[in-house]
């Protein structure tokens, strides 16, 4: 698939045409974002965010888990990539003149893919990274 890919791409730059990579950009960027944003009603680890913080838990070099406080700081990390992606995709918005302004963009995404309520990934997280930075 990866080989696949390079291909594609490597054509894209012989023939000039470069909204084939920012198309993929953008989709990479889109689901990204709604990886974060999606309810966690039902089994908490279908989530693929989830599953992916459950394996960075894991102390290879001790075969156990990570402590709590250390662990709070793989969780801030996705913290920041998360906002990251959000400025990222409502400088694009604004950019492109799908929304007025850039700020309007960036409150419109984050009111529906990282607010803090309970059911949400992002609220998820959040509430475990205070508990890790608690005890």
């Amino acid at each position: 698939m990866e080989a696949a890919a390079k291909q594609l791409l490597s054509e894209t730059e012989e023939s000039g045409s470069l909204p084939l990579q920012q198309a993929l950009d953008r989709a990479c960027l889109d689901f990204s974002i709604a990886l974060l944003g999606h309810s966690l009603k039902g089994d908490l680890f279908e989530s693929t965010v989830v599953g992916f913080l459950a394996v960075l838990g894991v102390d290879a070099a001790k075969q156990t888990f990570h402590e709590p406080y250390g662990y709070t700081r793989y969780l801030s990390g996705l913290v920041k990539v998360a906002q990251m992606l959000v400025v990222e995709r409502a400088v694009q918005m604004a950019d492109k003149e799908e929304m007025a302004h850039s700020v309007d963009t960036l409150d419109a995404i984050w009111e529906r893919f990282l607010p803090h309520r309970i059911q949400t990934l992002f609220g998820w997280i959040a509430r475990l990274r205070t508990y890790g930075k608690k005890i």
